[in-house]
């Protein structure tokens, strides 16, 4: 539960210690890792601390709200269909076979545009300046050094959707006109009001470039390893198809925004929980002391017996989240590494183990993170992949195929399937699709 490394460095596995090191103010992102946001991002929310971070996110927190998240849901149902229409239009093509789909690049697609689309209104120039970021992902991963050029070509593709963006409001702002509405500007727009400070057009678009790059990677990702996980098992693919089609003979109409977020479908509610857990894209939360502290833990260390460690300024912290907290079977149970949303139903598995408790971020889950650095766009990330994997699962079977998958961390604190003999070649998943028509 507990590692001491070097004597410097301590990996915390123990959920009482994570729920502490992640909610008090003796620990702060580390230097390096404050000096790579702000190279990858520029000088935003991502590598802020004190009270400029919390003036930030006052003001960011507005943007995200559940209410704005409803309110612009709509964009969310447009995309899920789009992405419906496009594999319908394919099996028409192929016939009953089905089609190869490599998954990775459509949810990147899917996952840029929810969050180009929603900050903004779109247009034609921010839909290509926005697909051009999802392009330009194998040319960034075959980088020849993988870190600085890496992140000049992310940043420069981030910056030019944010730039256009920012240039977009302000000239609205100028005509008079309102048509260009953004939950994200209006935010910004509004600092001083929030915070007695106004926000500059540099810390804006460093904000804008973040939450653009944070709200697509990241639910790409759990899409796809979702989508993965339930080509290898049909049974849960049956159940989710099933409780969908039952709520629309019920209602006699197709679930909406309060519907899927709602308890009117419980079990697709417990595969989001479940591919939240065990798909979670932070693999690790570093944090470093900045004032002397005592770490209480809930399992006492092997070694001493002791129910606390002590740590000095400076010393760096890790909570491993998803290889960690995530499937620990003392946590969890067990089946603890297994894909099992059933866990989630009391009325069938009975309550979640009392260990789980223990983990005390929203939903006892670390994906978002937890504390005061809680990931902004939580609601908004859930209501996406509930939105898309209903949509998908409703009108298409997704089967496995051939290819040995490995899931690898790719140049940064996420995760990214590459075929097994093929590592070379870029990211990617391919499953088979068919229509559930043609089963």
């Amino acid at each position: 539960m507990i590692e001491r490394l070097q004597d410097l460095e301590l990996v915390v596995g123990d959920p009482k210690g994570a729920a502490h090191i992640l909610n008090s103010p003796n620990f702060q992102r580390n230097y390096s890792d404050r000096v790579a946001l702000k190279e990858f991002f520029g000088d935003g929310v991502f590598n802020a601390e004190g009270e400029h971070h919390k003036r930030q996110r006052a003001v960011l927190n507005t943007a995200f709200s559940p209410s704005n998240v409803r309110e612009v849901s709509h964009v969310l149902f447009d995309l899920a269909e789009r992405l419906k229409q496009e594999w319908e239009e394919e099996l028409r093509k192929a016939g009953p076979s089905g089609i190869i789909s490599e998954i990775t690049t459509k949810m990147q697609r899917v996952a840029i545009d929810a969050i180009s689309m929603t900050t903004r209104r779109p247009s034609g120039t921010l839909t290509l300046v926005a697909e051009s970021l999802v392009d330009a992902f194998p040319i960034l991963y075959k980088a020849p050094s993988p870190m600085r050029d890496w992140t000049v070509l992310l940043r420069t593709e981030l910056g030019k959707i944010a730039d256009r963006i920012w240039k977009d409001n302000e000239l609205q702002k100028s005509i008079g006109g309102g048509a260009m509405h953004s939950k994200l500007l209006d935010a910004m727009g509004s600092s001083k009001m929030i915070t007695g400070e106004s926000m500059d057009r540099d810390t804006a678009i460093a904000n804008m470039c973040a939450v653009i790059f944070a709200g697509y990677e990241t639910t790409a990702n759990i899409l796809s390893e979702c989508l993965y996980e339930l080509a290898k098992q049909p049974a849960i693919q049956d159940k989710l198809r099933a409780e969908l089609e039952a709520f629309i003979e019920e209602k006699g109409r197709e679930p909406n925004y309060d519907d899927l977020t709602g308890s009117e479908l419980p079990y697709l509610d417990a595969v989001a929980r479940e591919a939240m857990r065990t798909k979670a894209v932070l693999l690790t939360v570093t944090r470093a002391a900045v004032a002397p502290d005592t770490i209480p833990l809930h399992f006492p260390l092997r070694s001493t017996g002791a129910t606390d460690v002590v740590v000095t300024p400076g010393q760096l912290v890790h909570v491993p989240v998803r290889d960690g907290i995530h499937s620990d079977p003392a946590i969890w149970g067990p089946d603890a590494e297994e894909f099992r949303p059933e866990r989630w139903l009391e009325e069938v598995s009975g309550p979640l183990p009392e260990m789980v408790k223990m983990i005390r971020a929203p939903g006892h889950l670390l994906t978002f993170g937890d504390g005061p650095k809680t990931c902004l766009g939580r609601y908004f990330a859930m209501a996406e992949f509930k939105i898309v994997i209903s949509t998908i699962i409703r009108r298409f079977v997704i089967e496995d195929v051939d290819d040995i998958y490995d899931f690898y961390r790719q140049t940064s604190n996420t995760i990214k399937p590459k075929i097994r003999g093929r590592e070379q070649e870029p990211p990617q998943l391919n499953l088979r699709v068919r229509s559930v028509d043609d089963v």
